[in-house]
C-alpha cells in the first residue's frame, strides 16, 4: 500500500511538470495512458484469477 501511495505520489509529480509545457493536450494523454493501462491489466488480472 505504501509502495502504491509512492507511485501515486511520483505520477502525480511526473504530470504536473509535464501539464506545464504547451501542448496541453499531449501531456494529458501521456498521463493518463499508463493509468488506464494499470487498470486494464488488474482487471484483467482479476477476471483470469479470481481472488477467493
Amino acid at each position: 500500500m505504501e509502495f502504491e501511495a509512492f507511485k501515486r505520489q511520483t505520477f502525480r509529480k511526473v504530470c504536473s511538470k509535464m501539464l506545464r509545457c504547451r501542448n496541453c493536450t499531449y501531456g494529458y494523454y501521456l498521463c493518463s495512458l499508463p493509468q488506464a493501462l494499470t487498470v486494464f491489466y488488474t482487471v484483467l488480472m482479476n477476471r483470469m484469477m479470481p481472488i477467493n
